[in-house]
């Protein structure tokens, strides 16, 4: 998933983007959908392709889809991209065709054929191997992640539900905790966000067990800095956001702001009671 991108009339910022694929694409057939959202000044067409830089052949695309931007707006755009190969390393290249502006906020490469063939879904693979284990519990998203670098840098779940595009992009804790594993493009898009850990919890017949901030950051990289914990009296916002994940999580299908996401918008076939949810965090 990119940040915001921008392309001009420039030549260098013809060739807008061009990402190594994180997953294998495979097998030879399968389908990807990309997801875009682009604010244009007048049409442009930009070319989406899937690449094998490492071939020697006449075209290293083997695979190409057209999109004809013609909003002036934020719009998504999805393109389908058949693969005609199994590769280890491919990657997503992406063209302007013409010199009109534009702007991608959002770009989203998924396999079609995920796990129970969910939208914004797992992996297939990765995901039957967890219901393989027959886990009891879910744990999500983790311990240290909830903490974050800093409490600004926290992860604040009602930042990770609603339409994966809106998400916004936060610091991942692991990003440059050691100068020795520096990773300084590793960020959370939260497109993997509590929506869709609950969503899996069902899938594979876990109960759902999340974690959220109670507004103490990581010690290790604060230690003995007030600023790393939050004063008794200024708790409420931490209550709040339990007590209204209790609420996303077994509350009407309908409930008001401040957690009206709408379960049932996202996930008409299901109405589960994530009972797990008022046990942990009251």
């Amino acid at each position: 998933m990119a940040k915001l991108l921008r392309l001009g009339k420039k030549r260098n910022e013809f060739l807008l983007f061009c990402s190594q694929l994180f997953v294998t694409l495979q097998p030879k057939g399968c389908e990807n959908r990309l997801r875009l959202s682009n604010p244009p000044k007048g049409v442009a067409t930009i070319r989406v392709q899937l690449i094998d830089e490492s071939s020697m052949d006449e075209r290293q695309e083997f695979a190409e889809q057209k999109v004809d931007v013609t909003s002036a707006e934020w719009k998504k755009y999805t393109v389908t991209l058949t693969s005609t190969k199994t590769l280890k390393q491919a990657k997503l290249r992406i063209f302007l065709q013409g010199s009109n502006s534009v702007a991608l906020e959002h770009i989203s490469l998924f396999p079609v054929n995920t796990y129970k063939n969910r939208e914004n879904g797992m992996r297939r693979d990765l995901a039957q191997a967890l219901e393989d284990l027959h886990p009891g519990i879910f744990r999500f998203p983790g311990g240290c992640i909830v903490e974050g670098t800093d409490l600004a840098t926290r992860y604040q779940w009602k930042n990770s539900v609603g339409p994966v595009e809106n998400r916004p992009l936060n610091q991942n804790r692991w990003e440059h905790t050691f100068d020795h594993r520096y990773f300084p493009d590793y960020y959370q898009s939260y497109g993997l966000g509590f929506f869709e850990f609950f969503q899996l919890s069902e899938d594979i017949g876990a109960e759902p067990l999340p974690i959220i901030s109670v507004g103490l950051a990581c010690q290790f990289q604060n230690w003995n800095k007030e600023s790393a914990h939050v004063k008794t009296d200024e708790l409420q916002p931490y209550i709040d956001d339990c007590l209204d994940l209790i609420e996303f999580a077994n509350g009407p299908d309908h409930h008001p702001e401040p957690c009206g996401y709408g379960r049932r918008e996202q996930h008409p076939a299901s109405r589960t009671d994530y009972t797990t949810v008022r046990h942990h965090c009251r």
